[in-house]
């Protein structure tokens, strides 16, 4: 393992020791971590598997990113199944509304500034952590899963005209 990778593992542990002892219990059935690349406008896909069959959960649409000398960088998750609640992700492992996914702002984040297809211009794309109980290249039945929208629609072609 890269020591970078070993730095945000240990990083991570440790915030996650501030979490509550019912949070915390979720977060040790939870051993597989990931991240995904987002921007303003991101849609992220929370389903389980259920057979051979998605089960959509909750649709996150990323609102907006903020960053601060002193706390770091921070993200607005939008939920539509719980809308009057906004989410803010920092550095400090967040579960996703009492489920087995949790996500926080990486503490060595990847921030580019790129032209995007669709968008108007340029947008800043930076990393999100994600730590689910198995990986979503490695499906288990009835876990739980957080991807982008392109690669849920990538392994589920059927969802590749729904609107989100």
């Amino acid at each position: 393992m890269s020591d970078r990778k070993q730095i945000e593992r240990d990083h991570a542990e440790q915030m996650a020791a501030k979490l509550s002892p019912e949070e915390y219990a979720l977060w040790r059935t939870t051993p597989v971590a990931s991240r995904i690349s987002v921007h303003q406008d991101s849609i992220l896909i929370m389903w389980s598997l259920e057979g051979d069959q998605p089960k959509l959960i909750d649709v996150f649409t990323v609102v907006e990113v903020r960053a601060s000398w002193r706390l770091g960088m921070s993200l607005r998750l939008d939920s539509k199944s719980y809308s009057e609640v906004p989410l803010w992700i920092t550095h400090e492992p967040t579960p996703l509304f009492g489920k087995p996914v949790f996500v926080w702002m990486p503490f060595m984040p990847d921030v580019r500034y790129e032209r995007h297809p669709r968008a108007d211009g340029w947008v800043m794309r930076t990393s999100l952590s994600v730590r689910t109980q198995s990986h979503p290249d490695t499906l288990t039945d009835g876990d739980i899963y957080l991807t982008s929208i392109g690669e849920f629609r990538g392994r589920y072609p059927q969802f590749a005209s729904t609107r989100f």
